[in-house]
């Protein structure tokens, strides 16, 4: 369902507009704990950024009112959704299928207005779902929705991994790619799937924490939308790291790479 394309397509959406759904206000370490609340997922517009079908309108609006250094929002429901978070500083958050065919968004969040749309994967389509933030990490305190499919390839289905590793879950093998994702100032929340599944092919070719986290650093910092590296840009990266690159070359190649691309579509 997920998918990354300009971001002047986001023009589609109107996320100034007052949520369908209401407004949260999330206190980091206060009570009641977690906060809930359902919603009416999907719509026509098909989501520009993350995939899947939502309104214009946002469903609902978090307002964070202090920097929280973990916070996880999801959504359960009976269909199948997916999760587009759009933050304070205009970068977007995705997932879907974190938890079987439920998404979550695990992370730091910093103060503000956090716009919430859940989509679903056919237009028109739509399901009741309740949309939960809470700042206790499973197994401790209220435990997140339980997962009912594993991902067959942890390495293939690198946003899977980063939700489960940001998340404290524990359980994945321990690689270079794990390493880079449990870095608090990583940026790797921010990163699309996409994204992400490139870091772990990087990660199989044998690069290690420091390269790959030069190479988030410069996809991150690339600004607007969030592009992608071709297979041979893929390829180049993999021998400049075997050829003794340190990661600021590294990162200098990346966003020489990206001023000569487009985004995925």
């Amino acid at each position: 369902m997920l998918s990354s394309v300009s971001a002047a397509q986001t023009t589609r959406l109107t996320p100034s507009a007052a949520p369908t759904g209401g407004a949260v206000r999330v206190q980091p370490g206060a009570a009641p704990e977690p906060a809930s609340t359902t919603v009416t997922a999907g719509g026509a517009i098909e989501h520009p950024g993350c995939g899947g079908y939502v309104t214009a309108r946002p469903q609902l609006v978090l307002n964070v009112t202090a920097d929280a250094p973990w916070l996880r929002v999801y959504a359960t429901s009976g269909g199948d959704t997916a999760l587009a978070v759009l933050a304070p500083n205009g970068h977007w958050r995705c997932a879907d299928d974190t938890y079987g065919t439920n998404p979550a968004i695990d992370g730091r969040f910093r103060r503000g207005a956090y716009r919430v749309w859940v989509a679903t994967p056919t237009a028109g389509a739509t399901a009741s779902a309740a949309v939960t933030v809470t700042a206790q990490r499973a197994p401790e305190g209220v435990a997140a929705p339980a997962v009912t499919a594993a991902p067959q390839d942890a390495f293939g289905t690198a946003a899977g991994l980063a939700q489960q590793v940001l998340g404290g879950f524990g359980g994945a093998p321990a690689t270079p790619l794990d390493a880079v994702l449990r870095q608090p100032d990583a940026g790797a929340a921010n990163l699309s799937p996409a994204q992400l599944t490139q870091l772990s092919e990087l990660a199989r070719a044998g690069l290690n924490a420091q390269q790959l986290q030069s190479v988030a650093s410069g996809l991150t910092g690339a600004g607007g939308a969030q592009p992608t590296l071709s297979p041979a840009q893929l390829t180049q990266l993999t021998q400049l790291a075997r050829g003794g690159s340190g990661p600021d070359a590294l990162q200098s190649a990346v966003s020489q790479m990206l001023r000569g691309i487009g985004t995925a579509h």
